[in-house]
């Protein structure tokens, strides 16, 4: 839950990364659940996911569930990913 809103996990490697991470699972009844209103799914943290910088890079990869900076495009292209396969992120996210 983020703010009081309750997040869905898009896949089973953001699952798998957040379990490996020390955060709990919690068992919640299906009513108690519907009754927290959903907000935005949480990003994928999935293998090689490249994301729009926002302050301090241009890009960030996931990579073994590390992020890893690009501090601007032509690097970016020179470790062989491409601007326009990035994904916007929130830096409240």
């Amino acid at each position: 839950m983020t703010s009081g809103q309750r997040r869905r996990v898009p896949d089973v490697a953001t699952a798998l990364i957040l379990q490996h991470s020390g955060l709990q699972a919690i068992s919640v009844e299906l009513a108690d659940l519907t009754a927290i209103p959903e907000g935005a799914a949480l990003p994928t943290r999935a293998e090689n996911t490249l994301y729009r910088g926002t302050a301090g890079a241009f890009a960030y990869i996931l990579t073994g569930g590390q992020k890893r900076a690009f501090p601007n495009a032509t690097t970016l292209r020179d470790a062989g990913h491409y601007a326009t396969a990035l994904l916007p992120i929130s830096d409240k996210t």
